[in-house]
This record gives C-alpha cells, sequence and structure tokens, in this order.
C-alpha cells in the first residue's frame, strides 16, 4: 500500500537527550524533497528558531497547540497562546532572512492541556494538543490529496502496520539544545502507528498517536514539535 499524506490531528513529540550525530533535524532522517508540505513555523517575525508544521492548504497550517506559547511547561503552566505566528515556505532552508507569512488567527483545541510532571504532577504529555494556524495571505502548495487523519484511520494503521512519513525541522543534541541552535532544513523518516496506550508503570502517557520508536531507529528531536 502506498504511502499517505496524513495531516494528523494529535501530535506526540519526542525530546531526544543522546550524543546524537548532528544532520539536519530528526535523527537518522533523510531528505524528502517530494514532500511540499513541510514548513516551518515561528513565534517571532525574525527568529532563527522554528518548530514543524503542516501545510494543509494556501492559508492553512496544522501543528502542535504547545508551539503557540512562548514558555516551557517543564518549567512553567501555559498561560495566554501566542498573538502572531510566521510560516516559511514550503521546504525551505531557515535563515534570519528567510520568507515568512504572518497568522491571521489562531485556533488551539478545545481541552488543551500542557504536561505537568516536571511541576509535580505526573502526566509527560499534553492533551489535545493541536493548534490551526490561518495566514494573512497564501503559501503555494501542491495538488496531492489529503487525508485527513479520523478515528476510523487511525485504527486501519494500527492494524495494517502500514508506515506513515514524518518531518520536521528540529535540534540533534544536548548542546544544539542547550545552545538552542537555529533550524536550518527538515528531513524525514518513517515509522509505524503503534498502540493508543502506552504503559509505562510510572507517568502517564495520554497522547493517543504514538510511533514505534527503538535503540538506533530514526526517531524526532527537540523542535521537531508538529512533525507529524
Amino acid at each position: 500500500m502506498n504511502k499517505r499524506v496524513i495531516a494528523f490531528l494529535s501530535i506526540l513529540s519526542f525530546f531526544v537527550s543522546l550524543s546524537l550525530i548532528p544532520t539536519n533535524a530528526v535523527w537518522k532522517g533523510t531528505p524528502n524533497l517530494e514532500n511540499k508540505r513541510v514548513v516551518p513555523i515561528f513565534n517571532q517575525q525574525i527568529s532563527p528558531n522554528c518548530s514543524s508544521a503542516f501545510l494543509y492548504a494556501p492559508r492553512i497550517v496544522f501543528t502542535a497547540g504547545h508551539v503557540m506559547f512562548n514558555v516551557d511547561d517543564r518549567e512553567q503552566k501555559h498561560v495566554t497562546p501566542i498573538s502572531d505566528a510566521w510560516v516559511g515556505f514550503p521546504n525551505s532552508t531557515v535563515t534570519p532572512q528567510s520568507k515568512r507569512v504572518k497568522s491571521q488567527k489562531i485556533f488551539m483545541a478545545p481541552g488543551y492541556k500542557s504536561r505537568d510532571l516536571w511541576l509535580g504532577g505526573n502526566t509527560v504529555t499534553r492533551e489535545n494538543d493541536f493548534a490551526i494556524v490561518v495566514l494573512e495571505s497564501p503559501l503555494p502548495v501542491d495538488n496531492k490529496k489529503v487525508e485527513l487523519f479520523t478515528p476510523e484511520l487511525h485504527e486501519q494503521y494500527i492494524t495494517s502496520g502500514e508506515e506513515v512519513d514524518l518531518s520536521g525541522y528540529g535540534r540533534q543534541t544536548p548542546e544544539e539544545i542547550k545552545n538552542q541552535a537555529p533550524c536550518k532544513s527538515y528531513s524525514s523518516y518513517s515509522s509505524k502507528v503503534t498502540s493508543k496506550v502506552i504503559n509505562t508503570g510510572g507517568p502517564r502517557w495520554t497522547a493517543p498517536l504514538n510511533f514505534k520508536v527503538g535503540v538506533g531507529m530514526p526517531n524526532t528531536c527537540d523542535s521537531d514539535s508538529g512533525g507529524g
């Protein structure tokens, strides 16, 4: 079965804390220039630091809800979302001068909750972690069909074991994370959708969308948020 382009309505980011060989986003990922929907998203007009997003339509962008906050929820609770976001062009390499389109409106998923494991709670993942950004002006987009990720399709992917592509702009190593290294290019990897529930025997995992990871396998990195 051919891989499909999917706009995930729930996004889970994994944070890499190992010393890894630097590449450009997604550990052990490879460029996927055929995907014209991957875009960088910024919370400042001029900034080298970005997260990842999916260009659903010329003016509609999907991303992770926690990208819409300037605070780190390992240190403090999210309070007020940012008022504006900027989105780069598809397949673009990020530079301080790279072109960006400003948001006109930002919609947060109802019931969004930030993680609280580091603040005395036991939830390590966010809930309803999804946002839609409407742009002031359109970005170029291809005419490939996009299929929304419904609960039925979710079950189908779990049962079939079919792989899906994930792409993102991210930081690879602890040094890059500590120094807030700028985003550059995105890369992609393929993974299988696994069961909705992960029992760790400790922290609570609430994200309904999980992917297969393991030692030596490709994985998403810090700042790959929204890379689904």
